[in-house]
């Protein structure tokens, strides 16, 4: 039995942001007061005042390692990577010791495309700290880019032993099986018929049709989105962006009463995230089933993508499994094997040459009321469309709350299914 929490952002109304911004100005010379502030704006998405905030914390203390790092992680959200790899920089540099410091200076390192000091950055931080999944991801990434396909595989194993078998854990295990050719243990690990459930919704009670459902979700989330929209990520998102907290963000900011559809589109997921569990029972034994969670947490968001826009491969690096229900989808005419606006689950091209003919592809033609679950760890994209009207997703993640347990068994587990 997997017990499942809700992860709703700790975010505050605008008239109580109001409040503390006017502590703030009153408090010029208060460092714990513009921290406050900082830490407020961060949690409710006002990354531009938290960057301020932080700031002005840092012209007070200079030497608070912490408020380089919150400063870092504003610049971060912001996608401004040079300026976040400065203060993550100075937050090291301040800290030392801290292997969360050195992960996130390698992150922005590598942003803007500085991979040998993004590496280092990542040893460093695996050397103060082996078990830190951060240090230890950011060193297998370096391995899928080089290629090294011995030292990947010997890695993802271990890491799978020693810290749990994540859903990044195991896409860096499929991508050095891959590149050593070895096909069908790769197959059998992303075998789309038993991993992949699709299903057509019913419009939930208290709403006339599916239509009207989905017509209530964007009303939401067009409420939502004035202070909740980011731009898309750095070459993930592209010609749309990104609602955080998606669902469970309307409900908690709007009310449920203000935000019935969110209410309702979370009840579903949690149903069909229930019946995906005892649907992967019945298709026998499995990695997914066996990694499965003891405790869970719930993660929301929502993306608005128009003509041409596209969201390009990547995996949901911690998650479990993925939920993704299609609010509005632009309909196709064309063929069968017309990819345009497609969902499509391929090899990771865009990280490594994995030999052709070894990584199983699948398209998924979405449709409005298209409720997805896979898991995490295979790479997937939504190619661009030229029909007109936009493509609302919900996403939702079910991470492992803690680090994943049976990890030496999985290893042991995919061991054999490599040798069968």
């Amino acid at each position: 039995m997997m017990h499942l929490v809700e992860a709703r952002p700790h975010r505050l109304r605008p008239e109580h942001l109001g409040l503390l911004a006017r502590a703030a100005e009153a408090a010029t010379f208060e460092p714990a007061v513009h921290r406050r502030y900082a830490i407020a704006c961060a949690n409710s998405g006002a990354d531009h005042e938290a960057i301020e905030s932080w700031r002005r914390v840092i012209a007070i203390t200079p030497e608070d390692g912490a408020a380089w790092v919150g400063l870092a992680e504003a610049l971060r959200r912001r996608h401004f990577y040079a300026e976040a790899a400065e203060a993550a920089a100075r937050a090291a540099a301040l800290m030392p010791q801290s292997a969360s410091a050195h992960c996130l200076l390698g992150f922005c390192l590598r942003s803007f495309g500085r991979d040998s000091e993004g590496d280092a950055a990542y040893e460093a931080a695996i050397q103060l700290d082996s078990m830190n999944p951060d240090a230890a991801r950011g060193r297998g990434q370096r391995l899928v880019r080089e290629g090294d396909a011995d030292a990947l595989l010997a890695h993802a194993q271990d890491v799978i032993i020693r810290i749990g078998p994540t859903a990044w854990a195991i896409s860096q295990y499929l991508i050095a099986l891959a590149l050593k050719g070895r096909r069908e243990a790769v197959r059998r690990l992303l075998d789309y018929d038993r991993l992949m459930r699709l299903r057509t919704i019913e419009a939930p009670d208290g709403f006339a049709s599916l239509e009207a459902f989905n017509a209530a979700l964007r009303s939401e989330m067009d409420t939502l989105h004035a202070t909740r929209r980011r731009p898309g990520l750095p070459k993930i998102i592209h010609k749309g962006h990104r609602i955080e907290g998606g669902a469970l963000a309307a409900i908690t900011q709007l009310g449920p009463d203000r935000a019935p559809a969110s209410a309702a589109l979370v009840a579903l997921c949690k149903r069909e995230i229930a019946d995906y569990t005892s649907w992967l029972a019945e298709q026998g034994d499995s990695l997914q089933l066996r990694t499965r969670p003891r405790q869970a947490r719930l993660i929301s968001e929502a993306n608005v993508v128009g003509k041409d826009g596209r969201v390009d491969a990547h995996i949901h690096a911690n998650s479990w499994v993925v939920g993704v229900y299609y609010a509005e989808a632009p309909m196709f005419a064309g063929a069968e094997t017309d990819k345009a606006g497609g969902l499509e689950f391929n090899p990771p091209s865009h990280r490594v040459d994995v030999p052709e003919g070894v990584w199983p592809s699948r398209l998924i033609r979405p449709w409005p009321g298209l409720f997805a679950v896979f898991p995490g760890y295979p790479y997937h994209q939504v190619n661009p469309t030229q029909l007109d009207g936009v493509r609302l997703t919900f996403t939702f993640d079910l991470k492992p709350a803690g680090l994943p347990a049976h990890g030496p068994e999985t290893a042991r587990w995919l061991a054999r299914q490599d040798q069968e």
